[in-house]
């Protein structure tokens, strides 16, 4: 019967005969406090396993010492030589006694030989406010884009002329006015500009003189001067022959383009000369 008796005796946790081996981070023998406040008076729970390359088997049989501490002191022993199956163990604290301040939790296991600790646990009478969710910023509103300026449209290179006789009825040898402007990229150019009495008819034109250069001249040139270096030139002092025979005629002026240094500027259409041809005007 003696025999019996101790055959049916419960087995009893070994003693533990060295200091377990502390865990490496992030395997072996890990502790939790559930969270980095517990509320006093408040039921918590602690946490016991193996993780990692230590974990091994969930069958092994595990035997905890599980104690509370403050700073080096020992507050209370939560297990001792409790028994876990899995080598998993939860425990409930009574969080009732014991004073606002900051704890950890130690934790020995026989089996594998190692130790943890649990992250520090504040103890408080209430539970702190969460943190307000900052409110997103504003997206700053975007500068208005002010719509580009357009872009005018190059005036072509060529020549202007304001006349008085385009119309007109006139006797011969009356006095009349007329004005060349170089425009576009010829504004500033110079060069020589000569004015004639055509006779007939043309349509009116201005531009590379290669397209109109034909001209039943009536008495001699009226004038031949060099344009400012502004590209303008104003005639002074015009009027017709006082020979010119009635009948019906048109102004013509042509000029050839030189650049800053002399050099005649190839206009337009390889053509090196601009023509003004005018409206007819009539001489009775």
């Amino acid at each position: 019967p003696a025999a019996d008796a101790a055959a049916a005796a419960p087995a009893t946790p070994p003693a533990p005969t060295a200091r377990p081996t502390d865990a490496p981070t992030g395997k072996g023998l890990q502790v939790s406090a559930g969270g980095d406040f517990w509320v006093a008076g408040d039921a918590a729970t602690v946490s016991v396993q193996y993780t990692g390359v230590a974990a091994g088997s969930d069958t092994d049989t595990c035997y905890f010492d599980v104690v509370l501490m403050q700073g080096d002191a020992q507050v209370s022993a939560l297990a001792t030589g409790a028994e876990s199956r899995n080598c998993k163990l939860t425990l409930s604290v009574d969080t009732g006694a014991l004073a606002e301040g900051t704890y950890t939790i130690q934790a020995s296991e026989y089996t594998r030989g190692w130790v943890g600790a649990s992250d520090d646990v504040a103890v408080v009478a209430t539970a702190p406010a969460p943190s307000p969710t900052a409110a997103p910023a504003p997206a700053p509103t975007p500068a208005p884009v002010a719509a580009p300026v357009p872009t005018a449209a190059p005036t072509p290179s060529g020549i202007s002329v304001t006349e008085s006789l385009a119309g007109a009825t006139v006797a011969a040898g009356a006095s009349f006015t007329a004005e060349l402007a170089y425009t576009g990229n010829l504004k500033k150019a110079d060069g020589v500009v000569t004015l004639r009495i055509c006779e007939g008819s043309a349509t009116p034109y201005a531009g590379p003189a290669d397209a109109y250069d034909s001209c039943a001249q009536a008495g001699d040139n009226l004038a031949t001067a060099e344009a400012a270096s502004d590209g303008s030139w104003a005639g002074s002092d015009l009027a017709l022959p006082a020979d010119l025979a009635a009948g019906t005629y048109y102004l013509r002026a042509d000029t050839i383009a030189r650049d800053a240094d002399g050099a005649t500027i190839d206009l337009a259409y390889g053509a090196n000369r601009l023509a003004y041809v005018g409206a007819s005007f009539t001489v009775a």
